[in-house]
């Protein structure tokens, strides 16, 4: 959908598995050193906040990962030396939009789950998965888009063509 502008029920079934063994080859690859990690860390006082604060440093590092893999097709461990680059290039535009999107999406739910609040349970979990399936869509759609625009570019260049065109 990125690149055409456009995407049907094929595009889904043909890129889940296309892309499903690099997610967990990825995964896979971040499993070890986790795991290890958790070993070590848990006769430490206070390793479970270390540990915390890794997986959160990565989940921020590794954050564009999804995006990479489909946009970008590299191996594995090119991926995840990618995502950090492309994170310390372009943290303030990648994680900003991301942060924001993300609120809104948690409190919409919040919301949602306030109004459902009276229906049958089979009909709140209905409307909650449509709503969060919707709204997971616009969040990758958005993620897809703001990445092949950041991609490959520097704050100097995006602000010149910007300026540029008005």
């Amino acid at each position: 959908m990125i690149e055409s502008g456009r995407a049907n029920v094929n595009d889904f079934r043909n890129g889940f598995t296309a892309y499903l063994w690099d997610l967990l080859t990825v995964a896979f690859i971040l499993w070890i050193p986790l795991r290890v990690a958790a070993i070590g860390l848990s006769s430490v006082p206070n390793g479970w906040l270390i540990y915390l604060l890794v997986q959160v440093t990565l989940y921020i590092l590794l954050n564009p990962v999804p995006e990479f893999i489909y946009q970008t097709r590299a191996s594995a461990l090119e991926l995840l030396t990618a995502s950090y680059n492309f994170i310390v290039e372009n943290w303030l535009e990648w994680l900003l939009p991301n942060i924001f999107i993300t609120l809104a999406g948690f409190f919409l739910l919040r919301f949602l789950g306030g109004i459902i609040y009276a229906l049958p349970g089979f009909l709140q979990w209905f409307a909650v998965a449509f709503s969060f399936g919707l709204f997971l869509t616009y969040l990758m759609t958005f993620r897809g888009f703001l990445f092949a625009e950041l991609r490959g570019t520097t704050r100097r260049s995006r602000v010149y063509r910007y300026e540029a065109r008005g």
